[in-house]
């Protein structure tokens, strides 16, 4: 029996998602216009978020406390955006991954080894980006309710977003409400989508470089007991395997132009939301609403800058290992004609592969310790200027 790897059913949910609002490039133009709409008009709300947004910022460019809170949602919409104008610039390159994900050369497993690498790795990402799902969905509810929790413990109105408005919004308290409160359901539920879609295109990247991994370090191992027929075997083998390894590069190559630039605008605002929201916190009543919202916030800017980070070194260890494989696959027992194979895969897995953020940041643990220090170094900074001021 032929076994198969999902690759493409395991980005389902994001998928669906993705397309209702025609975010997502679909194959068919099923309710095509309507889709368009809704995704214009969700975008254009961004755009005066973010209008309105810098206009307050900029009235309010010498009060800190207020600049930092603004500065810390201001930076996520904007990498929302950005986000979403790069999915529709490289809508080709989604429909390419489609086509390579969907091959036989990638989905197609030799045993039942291969099968649970893969079941294990797909279940574990997807247990990880949930998790993110959910910290996100926790720090929005705190950040809806907020407003209303503190306008009943002070008895003055208070709103989810700080706007600059051409009116006196405190007369238009509910409308106003309204339009933030769809406003940041909106932009979470898709931004936490457009993360997760790119975390698991990253983990199936390096899934695919275990399997071809497990399938070299096996190249050896007699096939049917007789040396000439066994040898025949693992040169087809390691022909299919060449075909593969050229597929599996691709693919990571193309995951790494569709959402590099996405990505470089998540890292470096991240470190802007961090330390500002880190900073808001300390100094924002303990007891209040609004503390247990920028906290929250915060670490899921965290731990979602974690994810990309993690699972980039994933996709570079996996990717390194094939040299490994290669070499420790008892390569000395077989013939010259497939060393000679193996000796050509070992070259091209000299070059690993390496998740970019917009061709600059490596998406590695290293990064990601230099993002936490950046972080730190910044808040230092607010924190003196804000103490300089007191």
């Amino acid at each position: 029996m032929v076994r198969h790897a999902d690759y493409l059913g395991s980005l389902k949910i994001e998928r669906v998602f993705l397309s209702a609002v025609g975010f997502y490039p679909s194959p068919t133009s099923k309710y095509k216009y309507l889709k368009n709409i809704s995704g214009s008009f969700l975008f254009i709300l961004t755009v005066l978020y973010i209008i309105l947004a810098l206009i307050h910022a900029f009235i309010n460019l010498t009060d800190v406390a207020v600049l930092s809170e603004n500065v810390t949602f201001l930076m996520t919409v904007i990498v929302y955006a950005t986000k979403v104008v790069n999915l529709q610039v490289y809508r080709k390159n989604i429909l390419l991954l489609e086509d390579l994900l969907t091959n036989p050369i990638l989905t197609e497993l030799e045993m039942q080894e291969e099968e649970n690498i893969v079941k294990e790795n797909l279940k574990s990402a997807r247990f990880f980006t949930n998790i993110y799902k959910t910290m996100a969905n926790i720090a929005v509810s705190v950040h809806v309710v907020s407003p209303l929790f503190d306008f009943k413990r002070t008895g003055y109105k208070h709103f989810i977003f700080l706007l600059w408005l051409p009116f006196d919004r405190n007369k238009h308290y509910g409308t106003v409400y309204f339009f933030e409160m769809v406003l940041l359901l909106s932009v979470t539920w898709f931004c936490i989508t457009l993360d997760a879609l790119n975390i698991l295109m990253m983990n199936i990247c390096a899934i695919q470089f275990e399997v071809l991994k497990n399938r070299l370090s096996r190249i050896s191992k007699s096939f049917s007991r007789d040396d000439e027929v066994d040898d025949r075997i693992r040169m087809q083998k390691l022909r299919e395997y060449i075909i593969q390894q050229n597929h599996v590069y691709r693919c990571s190559s193309l995951v790494q132009k569709t959402y590099s630039i996405g990505v470089f605008t998540q890292v470096v605002c991240s470190v802007l939301i961090v330390c500002f929201g880190l900073f808001k916190s300390i100094v924002t009543p303990l007891k209040s609403m609004q503390f247990m919202m920028l906290t929250s916030y915060s670490l899921t800017m965290i731990y979602q800058v974690s994810l990309y980070c993690v699972y980039g070194q994933k996709v570079l260890d996996a990717s390194n290992d094939l040299t490994d494989a290669c070499y420790m696959s008892k390569w000395n027992h077989c013939s010259l004609g497939v060393q000679k194979y193996l000796v050509m895969i070992m070259t091209r897995g000299n070059r690993p592969v390496i998740m970019k953020a917009g061709g600059i940041f490596d998406l590695t643990l290293e990064t990601l310790m230099t993002i936490y220090t950046s972080s730190y170094s910044f808040f230092a900074i607010i924190w003196q200027v804000y103490n300089t001021e007191e």
